[in-house]
């Protein structure tokens, strides 16, 4: 299936994404990235000492790939859609929260995905029952995210985070909501959430590309890869590449998973420049396959 400038993408009664109703669909680019933030193209929390110089670089390519007409870049990040938007500098689309929230380019709030909706009161009740049970410790901190409650315990010792995370999830599932695990720090979600695979199919219906690139460090990525794979089987998409971010706590899962893994973000950033320039001059999406180790 190949787009073409007389009718590029799919006729307007058929992008419809789960739960929601017609989308309006951007003009349609060649090459549609999706791409984590924390691990892959910056380092993952907490900031390293040159923290600065890759937020720099960072926002120079967030400035750059816009610009090019055959090429489109979402973030796909489990921060707050605001918060990432701070890091980027950039008015690019992102999908905050793992997909739970979106927030357009130049748009001053990020909107709930629908699904998320419904829970927003029940999410409510376990923050407030979190702090009137004082469960977290002064190095366990709690992220209200709205849409979920990110409990971060990477400063706490595994054996001592062990026995407050086991009530906190218990008080969860009590409460209907579902318990997810990730890389120092565990979110209490409402059942049937939003994951980051939601968003890159949600943005391939709206962008309808004819090649897809997908770029994770961690385990909440593979949903990512995993939507890659199904967009290409279903033929949404002609191509998929998933890209993974070798680094400090990256996902084994992912990188086996991925076509091209790279190592750490500045690789991943360096290898999205080639993508561009590939395409400025007309090559496609192909950009030389760094060797897997």
């Amino acid at each position: 299936m190949r787009h073409t400038a007389e009718g590029a993408g799919r006729p307007a009664d058929r992008l419809r994404a789960p739960d929601r109703a017609v989308l309006a669909p951007f003009p349609a680019v060649d090459t549609l990235i999706c791409a984590d933030l924390d691990g892959t193209l910056v380092p993952p929390s907490p900031p390293t000492p040159d923290m600065a110089r890759h937020t720099a670089d960072l926002r120079e390519l967030c400035g750059r790939l816009p610009a090019h007409p055959r090429l489109a870049l979402v973030c796909v990040t489990g921060r707050r859609a605001l918060n990432a938007r701070e890091i980027l500098a950039s008015p690019l689309w992102v999908a905050g929260v793992h997909g739970a929230e979106s927030l357009a380019p130049y748009a001053y709030e990020a909107l709930p995905h629908p699904r998320s909706v419904p829970h927003l009161p029940a999410v409510r009740r376990v923050a407030r029952l979190i702090r009137e049970l004082a469960l977290c410790p002064p190095e366990m901190h709690i992220e209200d995210k709205e849409v979920v409650l990110a409990v971060h315990h990477a400063r706490l010792p595994a054996e001592r985070a062990a026995s407050r995370l086991s009530r906190l999830a218990s008080l969860g599932r009590a409460s209907g909501m579902e318990v997810v695990a990730g890389r120092g720090w565990t979110e209490i979600r409402p059942p049937g959430s939003p994951h980051k695979g939601d968003a890159v199919v949600e943005m391939v219906r709206r962008w309808r590309p004819r090649r897809l690139v997908v770029a994770g460090d961690d385990h909440g990525d593979l949903a990512m890869f995993e939507a890659a794979d199904r967009l290409v089987e279903e033929g949404s998409i002609d191509r998929a590449t998933c890209v993974a971010v070798r680094g400090p706590g990256a996902d084994p899962e992912c990188l086996r998973r991925a076509q091209v893994v790279l190592e750490g973000p500045d690789a991943c950033r360096t290898w999205f420049r080639g993508l561009a320039r590939s395409l400025a001059t007309g090559g496609g999406a192909r950009v030389d396959v760094p060797a897997r180790h």
